[in-house]
């Protein structure tokens, strides 16, 4: 039998040193993966507990005349609202608006419909908000409606 053996001799270039050093700075810049996971883990704690949840408060209420409700509790801070109802218009002049009122007197209108803005005179909407989309954290006190020569099915 007959080993061969080639042997390969290395030679490292006259920067070899440099070249080493090089690749030490670019792995001690990285971030270690431990801190990686660790913010990670933070990040996902944090949102899961945060206090922000959409809330749905059923009214369940029609209103042909106008009205105010109260359903907010005393420390409820919002960021927007919609609303859902079924809404019929009996005239030409007929009108429904419905108004988010914050603790300083301020309104938003939520919806509104009247027969030159809407197609038909009966109709469901669901989750609509005109000017209450996006608040910038409000003290809600109440919402008033406004009817006049229509029904208003507030869900």
């Amino acid at each position: 039998m007959t080993f061969i053996f080639k042997t390969a001799i290395f030679i490292p270039p006259k920067n070899s040193s440099r070249l080493l050093t090089f690749k030490r700075l670019i792995m001690k810049t990285f971030t270690s993966p431990y801190l990686i996971l660790t913010i990670l883990i933070i990040a996902l704690i944090c949102l899961t507990r945060s206090p922000m949840k959409a809330q749905t408060i059923p009214i369940d209420s029609t209103f042909y005349a106008d009205g105010e409700i109260f359903p907010f509790s005393p420390n409820d801070t919002i960021y927007g609202l919609s609303i859902s109802g079924h809404v019929t218009l009996q005239s030409d002049t007929s009108l429904v608006r419905v108004i988010l009122t914050d603790h300083n007197g301020q309104e938003w209108m939520a919806y509104e419909a009247y027969p030159m803005i809407v197609e038909e005179n009966s109709f469901t909407f669901t989750e609509e908000c005109d000017e209450t989309c996006y608040l910038n954290g409000i003290v809600p006190n109440s919402i008033q409606i406004q009817v006049s020569h229509a029904s208003f099915q507030f869900n």
